[in-house]
């Protein structure tokens, strides 16, 4: 089981990186508790429960790929990898997925994505173990420096600069596998390349059923566990909770969209009977909702593209309306937080009001500008959708004041009485009628 020099060079680089974090801080103390706290969380009873029924799942599969012909010996390492590298993140954000689907798109997404094919494209030749170490170190860097230069507007050009370094390093490796495959292609081992690209395919597929389960069991004991404080922190009657896991009829979007009043309906009854009568309720619900997302999809690929507005004066093509808004309104609230108890002005660093891991729902490259006024006391950001509407929000030193734009460019001053496009939602809510509007998708229940 002999590590390649890309894999020693990753190992290498990760252990110096823990080893600098913990030579370079000045609270080492801070730190070592952190990862006490790490340790015992992963001591828990229920998480050593899931880690070795994954485990026992993963040998399993293992030993049935092995009898009939799809696995060896040889590639003890690379499921190794794959059980580890890919597997566990897998597992622990089975959690998150809101049904069968959502698993299906993430596991496929994980081995057959553009990324994970380049990967394996790119490890059919390696360089030397120092080749590798530089490698990976520069490319650490230009990573560190992209994504710190494009947090700021005034060194965006910079993060981008590094973009392009790192394309080019990718077109290069790229260049450079497909030369020495062409001169040397006899010399590969084709059949082996081949076992190992099917087991990092076939090995996480295997776990769809077994993370689909986890994610049910999970979804189920959440439910139960927040329906106690709906019923006196009583454990809720036998009868109701089976009623409950028979009514989620094994969906995973059953199990993890029962929430809102369906919640404290089920946590007030005490008979099988009653507890089903509102799971079917439920059932119904979701089903409904659902029917009616699928028609606002249906409406927003139909107006696509298109121009100017409907019968109520709002734009037609409202695409990334809804993700749009509820952005701008994260912005608002950050800037209105800041100056309230940051010495009354508002701020212009974008690492500080821009939520650092992008915003939900928008492209990573999201197209949100803001700007403030030279005496921090007004501000201004906006973004153009998809269907180019321009939608803005922005506050004064007026901090009861809440300020919308609406228009198809972008806003050419900060918020007032007299600035075109803007609009005060706090003296009148339905003063905007494409802020009024109802953009958001139907909640599953």
């Amino acid at each position: 089981m002999e590590l390649t020099s890309r894999e020693l060079a990753t190992g290498i680089v990760v252990v110096t990186l823990v080893l600098l974090s913990f030579l370079l801080t000045k609270d080492r103390k801070g730190l070592l508790r952190s990862l006490l706290d790490v340790v015992k969380a992963c001591a828990e009873l229920k998480v050593w429960t899931v880690v070795l029924s994954y485990l026992v799942f993963v040998a399993a599969v293992v030993v049935l790929a092995h009898s009939v012909g799809a696995w060896s010996g040889e590639l003890l390492k690379d499921t190794l990898i794959g059980v580890f590298v890919v597997g566990f993140p897998i597992l622990f954000n089975s959690a998150k997925f809101g049904d069968g689907l959502g698993v299906v798109k993430h596991v496929v997404k994980e081995v057959l994505g553009v990324t994970a094919l380049l990967v394996v494209y790119l490890n059919l030749v390696l360089f030397p173990l120092w080749g590798e170490l530089v490698l990976q170190v520069v490319l650490l860097f230009f990573v560190m420096f992209s994504v710190v230069g494009k947090r700021d507007p005034g060194t965006a050009a910079v993060g981008s600069f590094f973009d392009v370094l790192m394309a080019l390093i990718g077109i290069g490796l790229t260049a450079h596998v497909a030369i020495q495959v062409a001169s040397g292609f006899n010399e590969f081992d084709w059949e082996r390349e081949a076992t190992a690209f099917a087991l990092s395919v076939w090995l996480p597929v295997s776990l769809i059923p077994f993370i689909y389960v986890l994610g049910l069991i999970a979804s189920c004991e959440a439910t139960l566990v927040r329906a106690k404080f709906l019923n006196g922190r009583q454990v809720l009657p036998l009868a109701v909770r089976l009623a409950f896991l028979l009514g989620v009829l094994g969906s995973l979007r059953y199990a993890t969209c029962f929430a809102g009043r369906w919640l404290p309906e089920l946590a007030k009854q005490k008979s099988f009977r009653d507890a089903s009568r509102i799971m079917r309720e439920y059932r119904r619900s979701v089903r409904h909702r659902a029917r009616q997302n699928r028609e606002r999809r249906r409406r927003l690929r139909k107006q696509a593209g298109a121009i100017g507005v409907d019968e109520n004066g709002r734009w037609l093509d409202r695409r990334e309306f809804h993700e749009t808004k509820e952005a701008l309104d994260g912005i608002f609230y950050t800037q209105m937080g800041l100056y309230r108890h940051r010495g009354g002005r508002y701020w212009t660093d974008p690492i500080v009001v821009l939520p650092v891991s992008g915003f939900r729902n928008l492209p990573q490259d999201h197209g949100v500008d803001f700007c403030v006024r030279d005496d921090g006391q007004a501000w201004a950001a906006w973004r153009h959708t998809v269907g180019g509407f321009c939608l803005g929000v922005g506050g004064t030193q007026d901090l009861e004041e809440r300020w919308r734009y609406a228009g198809t460019e972008s806003p050419s001053s900060y918020p007032g009485s007299a600035s075109l496009g803007w609009v005060d939602v706090s003296a009148d809510s339905g003063a905007s009628p494409e802020w009024h509007a109802d953009d958001a998708p139907i909640p599953d229940a």
